[in-house]
């Protein structure tokens, strides 16, 4: 299996698993409840798994990420799906302190 195949496998799992746990956290809308907690963890390390196959860094999570590029294609069109979940969405999640783990920064910080 050639990496671009591998790659778009993980992306295809991590958008079908993503959807299940925001669909637990609409069915359990107190975000005090241990469910909503444990589902919102679960979508967080999933993303930052997801981030650190692509090359990004591990511990920052895929809207971070495209919401420091959003010159990129396929960051731009994330964030414009998010923006209609979550306006403001990439933005809003921008880790300025993380992504100079990832194999393109490697050492350089992304301010943007």
């Amino acid at each position: 299996m050639n990496l671009v195949m591998s790659m778009g496998i993980v992306l295809i799992v991590w958008v079908f698993i993503e959807i299940g746990f925001i669909l637990m956290m609409l069915f359990y809308p107190n975000k005090s409840s241990i469910v909503w907690q444990y589902c919102r963890n679960q979508a967080v390390s999933l993303d930052q798994w997801v981030n650190a196959r692509l090359g990004g860094d591990p511990d920052e999570t895929i809207s971070s990420r495209c919401g420091k590029r959003r010159g990129c294609i396929f960051c731009g069109l994330l964030c414009n799906l998010l923006d209609r979940i979550d306006p403001g969405h990439c933005n809003k999640v921008i880790e300025k302190n993380e992504g100079a783990d990832g194999l393109r920064t490697k050492g350089k910080r992304l301010n943007k």
